[in-house]
């Protein structure tokens, strides 16, 4: 648990490889997709 700065409590939990794994490679698709060349005709 740690402390904000406002005095509230946040209780943080681990996460795992496979979580990590998942997020970053969803994201790499994302930015992969919204900067991929378009076709030209």
């Amino acid at each position: 648990m740690s402390s904000a700065a406002g005095g509230q409590s946040i209780d943080m939990e681990r996460v795992s490889l496979e979580e990590k794994l998942i997020v970053s490679g969803a994201l790499g698709l994302a930015l992969a997709a919204a900067f991929w060349p378009e076709r030209r005709r």
